[in-house]
């Protein structure tokens, strides 16, 4: 016969036992969760607290991490240097770097001064407010690296 089928036994009367009897503490029960934990208390309680290892976290270098490369959202603008570049006009930035006549008055058909605006115009921008073609815009970004890095054609 099992337990729940025993007469005066249900969930406000549980069976006689000692699982089900809150003043038995049961130390020598190695399956009783407050004995087992009243015994680590008394282990720890016991030793000498200045022997106890200690755990250390390091978050050395975390800033670092979830710190953003670039403080633009702008994918072209260059993580190498933080410094806003030097202005340079429309017309000396297509001479030196070799852009076509055609790449020139379409910057220009926008009001892009020179070199210096571009780290503010997203790709997308050029070709669809800009027109520019694809060809035109990798030229164009090419031309821009170069001109950051101080390097001519």
């Amino acid at each position: 016969m099992q337990e729940a089928d025993t007469l005066g036994v249900d969930i406000e009367h549980p069976p006689n036992s000692k699982i089900f009897d809150p003043t038995d503490h049961g130390d020598s029960d190695s399956d009783d969760i407050s004995a087992l934990a009243r015994r680590r208390r008394a282990q720890l309680a016991g030793r000498d607290h200045n022997n106890q290892s200690n755990i250390t976290v390091n978050f050395a270098g975390l800033a670092e991490l979830i710190r953003p490369s670039s403080p633009s959202k702008n994918p072209t603008c260059s993580t190498k240097t933080m410094s806003i570049p030097p202005k340079l006009d429309l017309q000396s930035f297509a001479t030196w770097f070799g852009l076509s006549g055609q790449l020139h008055d379409k910057l220009k058909a926008i009001h892009l001064d020179g070199p210096h605006l571009l780290r503010l115009v997203s790709n997308e921008q050029l070709q669809t407010e800009g027109g520019l073609s694809l060809g035109e815009l990798a030229v164009l970004r090419d031309a821009e690296e170069r001109w950051k890095e101080g390097h001519e054609l």
